[in-house]
């Protein structure tokens, strides 16, 4: 009885083995390398609240972490202690900032927490996040709080710090994008240069 042979799938066999074998070029690390130091050093530089929308989502992190709920769309406007915030940092509503001076920062012991800005009500600023996916706020929400539980007692993160945390939280989220981009190319059968 003559059975049929079937035909090899495309990235397996020896050729495929091999491929995976080899490992992850060393350009791709590069740029793996490069993109995270990229985003360190923006999450760094930039000015607090200067980042696109960076209020909202900061405001939305802190409305998942003390509530069990996602508010809908329109529900919510951004809580009155992120508001207080804008004056420290000089931001302005509606996205106008003037010029930062070193000089005008307060000292970091001087920093307020959220909780020391003002009470968590409503503001007069709306709160359009309410529209995206919750997944990415519950998982900022849940790391802010297992890294703060991890500190001393004593200690509370001023408003700034907990800004530059969602910063660098995020960072880490995006930071292996090239390598996954790299291994679904290898993976879908491209070259190795051109999935690189």
């Amino acid at each position: 009885m003559k059975t049929r042979r079937e035909a090899p799938r495309r990235g397996s066999g020896t050729r495929g083995v091999a491929r995976r074998r080899a490992g992850v070029p060393a350009i791709v690390w590069a740029v793996v390398a490069l993109h995270g130091l990229l985003l360190v050093v923006l999450s760094v530089l930039f000015p607090t609240y200067r980042a696109p929308d960076e209020i909202a989502h900061v405001d939305m992190v802190l409305v998942v972490g003390q509530s069990s709920g996602y508010p809908e769309v329109g529900e919510r406007q951004i809580s009155q202690r992120v508001v207080e915030s804008f004056a420290v940092v000089r931001h302005e509503p509606g996205g106008r900032a003037p010029p930062l001076h070193a000089g005008d920062a307060p000292r970091r012991d001087r920093r307020q927490t959220f909780a020391e800005l003002g009470p968590d009500v409503a503001s007069d600023v709306p709160q359009q996040m309410a529209a995206h996916p919750p997944l990415y706020y519950a998982a900022a929400a849940t790391a802010l709080s297992a890294v703060t539980a991890l500190v001393p007692p004593a200690y509370d993160w001023s408003f700034d710090q907990v800004v530059g945390f969602l910063r660098l939280f995020s960072a880490a989220l995006v930071l292996p994008l090239p390598l996954l981009a790299y291994l679904v190319a290898d993976r879908l059968g491209a070259d190795r240069s051109a999935a690189a």
